[in-house]
């Protein structure tokens, strides 16, 4: 079954904030199977991270399949555009994973208007708050 795993940090020049969400990850299953988990800080270990939220939901297979198909054209996009970049964030992880192979892409999500409107997709679809974003005010990072 194919598998679309989408991994966000909260990037920029910033103090880590302990009991403060720094990454998520969003997993949705073609069955329409999905799952949400934040990422925080432990209060007074750098680096060391604890489970925030966790979240699970269901889609129709139809929604899923249009994501993981949406995200397969953001990941052949970056790998036409992107071998490598350096960047002051931490750039988002897309990962479609089937019986077969696993598809990986890393971007930044202003460096494309499809990873944006993916995004948004998806925001539409699931009632998470803060979903692939976080709570300092601005979409990207």
């Amino acid at each position: 079954m194919t598998t679309l795993v989408i991994e966000k940090s909260k990037g920029g020049y910033r103090p880590f904030e302990p009991d403060k969400e720094e990454r998520q990850r969003l997993t949705i299953k073609a069955n329409g199977m999905v799952w949400f988990t934040t990422y925080g800080l432990k209060t007074g270990q750098m680096w060391e991270y604890k489970t925030m939220r966790k979240i699970r939901y269901r889609i129709t297979p139809e929604q899923a399949n249009a994501f993981i198909s949406n995200a397969e054209k953001v990941i052949e996009q970056i790998k036409q555009c992107y071998d490598d970049f350096v960047a002051d964030a931490e750039p988002d992880r897309l990962t479609i994973k089937t019986e077969d192979e696993v598809s990986i892409g890393v971007v930044m999500e202003e460096h494309s208007q499809d990873l944006v409107d993916l995004y948004n997709e998806i925001r539409k679809a699931l009632p998470y708050d803060y979903l692939l974003e976080f709570d300092y005010g601005f979409l990207s990072e």
